[in-house]
């Protein structure tokens, strides 16, 4: 713990040796100063006690703010440099995750509250193919804060059927953290059924980042079904060709979002972010379903 030297002066008050608050708020040697003569240790008490209790709280907060002592030693521009650094620290600074695992460590000078704002992985993207011949997208991992913390679940993968989507993945938020706008994430959209007409595959769910794959198409390339590398959106279901039998593959559904405020926060947090869901495979003459966006962690820390 840092050390402060500037300490408050006569802290105790006997009723004899200082001026009592009403006595001092109207003393003519308060508001013009000591005259030629005796001077009152009374008068003399009451205002270096005033000045002392400032700043020893000032030094106080500068000491906490910055994790250095404050020392009595005459080094006035070691003093001054502290002080920059407490009182400039006002804008929030901030962390971000994009992939593994770790363990966020809190600043120092320490932050007042930090706001953290994640979302677990979306799911894959369902393949297309006749009848049954495509797969399931994969399920989204969860991205997690402080291991129970907080917890963003990842969003299920679609399948190769009409309406079938993937679900979007649930948020845990425990105390101490204090839920902001925290939500479920979205489902996908279910594809286009069979029919003869070429159907298409259903968009990915979006999460609050964007980035959901779109459907993809009836014909041809696919490749617009994939969602946007940490947005934690499902990947898009692959489009079918132009065959009676077939059915799009639906869209995966989102990772939940968490959006929450952890004040005084602790000297760390392991942390984990999703990996993106994977997407469905094509079945007989179908497309390939997209990848769902991988998680995200974004940490700001807010001073005074």
């Amino acid at each position: 713990m840092a050390t402060n030297n500037i300490l408050p002066f006569c802290e105790t008050d006997t009723g004899t040796n200082l001026l009592s608050q009403a006595d001092y708020s109207v003393s003519s040697d308060r508001t013009s100063g000591q005259k030629a003569g005796v001077a009152s240790s009374k008068l003399n008490n009451k205002a270096l006690r005033q000045a002392a209790l400032i700043a020893s709280q000032v030094a106080q907060y500068i000491s906490d703010a910055t994790g250095d002592d404050v020392l009595d030693n005459g080094d006035t521009s070691a003093i001054l440099a502290t002080m920059v650094q407490a009182w400039q620290k006002t804008a929030p600074t901030i962390q971000k995750f994009t992939s593994g695992s770790g363990t966020y460590t809190r600043p120092s000078p320490a932050p007042l509250y930090i706001k953290v704002r994640m979302v677990g992985a979306g799911g894959g993207g369902g393949g297309s193919g006749s009848l049954s011949g495509g797969s399931t997208g994969g399920t989204g991992g969860d991205t997690t804060f402080g291991t129970s913390l907080l917890i963003a679940a990842g969003g299920t993968g679609g399948v190769e059927r009409a309406g079938q989507a993937g679900n979007g993945g649930a948020v845990t938020v425990n105390s101490p953290a204090v839920d902001v706008a925290s939500t479920a994430g979205s489902f996908g959209n279910g594809a286009i059924s069979a029919g003869g007409s070429s159907p298409s595959g259903g968009g990915g769910g979006t999460s609050p980042f964007g980035g959901a794959g779109g459907g993809g198409p009836g014909v041809g390339s696919s490749s617009n079904v994939t969602a946007i590398a940490n947005s934690g959106s499902g990947g898009g279901g692959g489009g079918a060709a132009n065959n009676s039998t077939q059915q799009g593959g639906s869209g995966g559904g989102s990772g939940g979002y968490i959006e929450a405020v952890i004040f005084s926060p602790s000297s760390s947090y392991s942390y984990s972010v999703g990996a993106a869901g994977t997407a469905g495979s094509a079945g007989n003459i179908g497309q390939a379903g997209g990848a769902g966006g991988s998680g995200l962690i974004i940490v700001e820390e807010f001073y005074q």
